[in-house]
């Protein structure tokens, strides 16, 4: 690792240059970094002038983003996922820092081949970034990563990254006006959801299923692309109790504000979460008092959160010794409230994020209970490709340490076009209508940062 102070587009060109001419591996490879302090850079606006990369901000205002690639991994199902501990020990193993940060996610299930609309994604996808940013209470840190494989043609490196570094330099100007919509299609339109959720109920209340998932999309073409970092900054004005993230692959973004962690691993500790159970937010502080305390003696919510719990519990249990309150807490968004308990827990044997997150996904809180009675049924029925709608987003590092996140309250923008997704648990006394009315609620986040009337 290279310590340097603030740099410029020519020393960054400079110095990925000379990395590129000194090969040190024995297999060809170029593995170098360096790291800086830089000042505060508006993150959100830079990943609008990227096509690849990645922004998270969490509820404390701690920000990290990574633009453009220097390593890409993408695989066409989980069983990529496993590899990917051999992955972060291997670039250790060539001179990576092991607090070298990773980003990326995966889809909720297997793509639909017909379908294109994930394709930039694929079902998984993760990205060493070109240069990393961290922003976190005034301190500012920077870190340039170059890694190149052997055999790969690297003389188009040190411009590649100049030009990265010029955008932080000099940041593109950014439209804040919100765009115009010239059409809204609901997939599929309402009154065919509100059957869907029937159908959901009476497949509940002859014992196939105990819950599922039903979600529904929101398509909403404008008369221009949408500019990212207007709608991050509306996302994190707007959410402060959530994760905030956008990632960019191939000039496509899929972005959003998660309530939700699906799972964070440190030291040998890990945390997640039960989320599950929801009402609506009321206009006067009254009525919004008595909505909380509805949901929490809400026997339709409790069970449905209880089923969270049991899963949650009976998948880590045999890797961890777990530890939760006794009853679940109310959680307040600026649109809805929902049931949650947070789970800590102890780790008796070793186990990566990455196994761990593929044991607890799907959860019951976005697909169903049992899960593959519920996963059986959504093929069936739901006729949606949710993408890496309710899958996961996070981040990494080269020790195995990680967040990862259920990617709720989320779009994927598309030139002009933006795909809003929400979901809603079905039990057997779930009301259809009143079912769609919580969806609505839950749209309401993102339609309202691309500056759709809700």
């Amino acid at each position: 690792m290279n310590t340097h102070s603030v740099t410029d587009t020519s020393q960054i060109h400079e110095w990925v240059a000379a990395a590129c001419r000194d090969r040190t591996s024995p297999l060809g490879h170029c593995a170098r970094q360096w790291e800086f302090e830089y000042p505060a850079v508006d993150l959100p606006a830079l990943m609008q002038s990227v096509s690849n990369g990645w922004y998270f901000c969490d509820s404390s205002g701690h920000e990290q983003c990574g633009l453009g690639i220097a390593k890409r991994w993408r695989w066409t199902s989980a069983h990529g996922l496993a590899d990917m501990d051999q992955e972060r020990l291997r670039l250790q193993s060539e001179g990576l820092s092991p607090d070298t940060v990773i980003g990326g996610g995966f889809s909720f299930g297997a793509l639909p081949e017909r379908d294109r609309t994930w394709d930039a994604f694929g079902y998984t996808q993760w990205m060493l970034p070109a240069i990393f940013i961290d922003q976190d209470n005034g301190r500012v840190r920077v870190r340039v990563t170059v890694y190149a494989e052997g055999g790969q043609s690297q003389d188009s490196l040190p411009g590649y990254y100049a030009k990265l570094w010029a955008l932080i330099e000099q940041p593109a100007a950014q439209n804040d006006k919100a765009v115009r919509v010239l059409s809204q299609h609901m997939a599929p339109p309402s009154e065919k959801w509100i059957d869907l959720v029937a159908d959901a109920v009476a497949a509940i209340r002859r014992g196939a299923l105990d819950k599922v998932v039903v979600a529904r999309r929101v398509d909403t073409k404008f008369s221009e692309v949408p500019a990212v970092g207007r709608i991050l900054h509306s996302l994190r004005k707007n959410n402060p109790q959530t994760t905030v993230f956008a990632i960019r692959a191939r000039g496509d973004t899929f972005l959003g504000a998660t309530p939700e962690c699906l799972l964070a691993v440190r030291n040998g500790a890990l945390d997640t979460m039960a989320l599950a159970g929801t009402a609506a937010r009321k206009t006067s502080r009254a009525a919004d008092d008595q909505s909380a305390q509805a949901l929490l003696s809400s026997p339709k919510d409790l069970r449905e959160h209880r089923a969270v719990v049991r899963r949650i519990t009976d998948t880590l249990s045999p890797y961890a010794d777990l530890s939760m309150p006794a009853g679940p807490e109310i959680l307040t968004l600026s649109n809805v409230h929902h049931l949650r308990t947070p789970i800590h827990g102890r780790m008796r044997q070793e186990a990566s994020l990455w196994t761990l997150a593929m044991a607890l996904h799907p959860t019951p809180a976005v697909g169903g209970e049992p899960p593959a009675a519920a996963k059986r049924w959504l093929d069936l029925h739901e006729g949606l490709n949710r993408g890496w709608y309710a899958g996961s987003v996070g981040l990494t590092n080269l020790a195995g340490s990680g967040n990862l996140w259920v990617a709720l309250r989320s779009a994927l923008i598309r030139g002009d076009t933006a795909y809003c997704y929400a979901g809603c648990g079905i039990m057997a006394d779930s009301d259809p209508r009143r079912e769609l009315e919580e969806s609505e609620w839950k749209l309401q986040a993102m339609l309202a940062a691309l500056g759709v009337n809700p």
